[in-house]
C-alpha cells in the first residue's frame, strides 16, 4: 500500500496550491487545546534517551481508564485489527476528504477528534487499504496534512494514525521523523513499518532504532530483524540485542537463532559474549510468551559449548547461573539435551 505519482515516481514534497494558503503553508488552525505541547517537539526536546519517557498526554490517558500500561504495551499485547475497522475507517475517510476539500478549523475538529477517539492500531491496515483505494484523494494535500498532524498533535492515537499513512509515500522525505518518533516505545511499532513501507529494505534504519529502545519497541524491532543476514546485527543480537525492559524471553529465541548462539560460541569467545550467551539461555529455559528450550534445536550444543568456555574461566553472576540453571534442566528433561548421541552434552 504505497502511494506514487503515475509513472511510479514518488511524489513532489509541499507543491504549491492554488487556493487555501494552509495548503501552501502546510499550517491548519489547531483543534485542540492551543496550550497543550506537542508530542513531537517534547520528544524533540527531551534528548536521545526517550524510550520509555511518559508523554504529555498521559494524564488525559489515565483520566480515561483505571488501568495503566507502560509505553507501548497496549498494542504489543492487546493490539490487533478491531471487527468495526471498517465502519471506523470508511468514516474516518469520509472526513479526510472533507477536510481535503475545505480546511477549517471546524472541518479539521471533527477530523482529529475521530483519529483521537479510535485506537490506531486496530483501524490503521484497514484506513491504510482505504486511502489506497480511493482515486479521488489528492495524495499530495493528504502528506501534508497528516505531516502537520504528526508534528504538531498532543494526542498519541492521532500521531500514530499520521506515522501509519505517511509511511504509504516511497522514499525517505519522513525518514527523520520516524526515526525520531520511533524513539520512543509507544509510536516504535507504527515508525518501524511505515519505515518498512516507505524505504522497502529498512534493515539497517531498524537496527539503529533498535539500539536507542529497551521496552517494548525492543520487542518489536528484534521481531523484525530475525530474517537478517548481516554478520553485525547477529553479533549484536547474541551480545545483548535480545534484553530489553519487558521480558529478556520475548527476543531469546530470536537471538539463539538468527543470531547464530552455537557459531559464535565455537568461535572466539569474550566476557560479553559469554554473559549474552548466558542471558539467552536463561531466557530460554524459563521460558515465557515466545518460544522456549524446548524450540531451540541446538540447544544440547549451546550448553555444550557455553558449559565447556565458563569452566575454564572466572564466571560472572550470570554466567554461574545459567550453568547452574543448565544442569538442573538437563536433569529433568535430559530429551531436550540428548536427542540423539551426537548432540549430547557434557557436564
Amino acid at each position: 500500500m504505497i502511494i506514487a505519482g503515475s509513472g511510479g515516481e514518488e511524489l513532489p514534497i509541499f507543491p504549491l496550491f492554488g487556493g487555501s494558503n494552509a495548503w501552501r503553508s502546510g499550517k491548519f488552525p489547531k483543534p485542540w487545546d492551543h496550550e497543550r505541547e506537542a508530542i513531537y517537539g517534547f520528544l524533540s526536546r527531551s534528548g536521545f534517551s526517550v524510550s520509555g519517557q511518559e508523554l504529555p498526554d498521559e494524564d488525559l490517558i489515565r483520566s480515561k481508564t483505571d488501568i495503566s500500561f507502560v509505553a507501548g504495551a497496549l498494542d504489543g499485547i492487546l493490539g490487533g485489527t478491531a471487527d468495526d475497522a471498517d465502519e471506523v475507517s470508511k468514516a474516518i475517510l469520509g472526513h479526510i476528504r472533507t477536510v481535503l476539500r475545505q480546511v477549517d478549523e471546524a472541518n479539521l475538529s471533527v477530523f482529529y477528534q475521530s483519529l483521537v477517539d479510535h485506537n490506531a492500531l486496530s483501524m490503521a491496515d484497514v484506513l491504510m487499504e482505504d486511502i489506497s483505494n480511493d482515486q479521488s484523494i489528492d495524495h499530495e494535500k493528504l502528506r501534508i496534512l497528516f505531516r502537520w498532524i504528526a508534528r504538531n498533535a498532543p494526542d498519541r492515537e492521532a500521531v500514530k494514525s499520521s506515522i501509519a499513512v505517511l509511511g504509504m509515500f516511497p522514499g525517505n522525505a519522513d525518514r527523520d521523523l520516524f526515526v525520531l518518533l520511533g524513539k520512543h516505545d509507544e509510536f516504535t511499532l507504527f515508525c518501524a513499518v511505515a519505515l518498512q513501507n516507505s524505504l522497502g529494505n529498512a534493515e539497517a534504519e531498524l537496527w539503529n532504532l533498535a539500539q536507542s529502545v529497551d521496552g517494548w519497541g525492543r520487542v518489536q524491532l528484534v521481531e523484525r530483524l530475525r530474517d537478517t543476514a548481516d554478520p553485525e546485527i547477529k553479533r549484536w543480537l547474541v551480545r545483548g540485542g535480545f534484553r530489553n525492559s519487558i521480558m529478556d524471553e520475548y527476543l531469546a529465541y530470536i537471538a539463539a537463532t538468527t543470531g547464530d548462539l552455537v557459531g559464535q560460541l565455537n568461535g572466539r569467545l569474550d566476557s560479553e559474549l559469554l554473559d549474552g550467551a548466558a542471558g539467552i539461555l536463561i531466557a530460554l529455559i524459563d521460558g515465557g510468551p515466545a518460544e522456549g528450550i524446548e524450540d531451540f534445536d541446538q540447544a544440547p550444543q549451546a550448553a555444550s559449548l557455553f558449559l565447556q568456555a565458563v569452566s575454564g574461566r572466572e564466571a560472572s553472576c550470570e554466567q554461574l547461573l545459567a550453568a547452574a540453571k543448565l544442569r538442573a534442566f538437563a536433569g529433568r528433561w535430559p530429551q531436550i539435551f540428548n536427542p540423539r548421541p551426537a548432540g549430547r552434552m557434557r557436564i
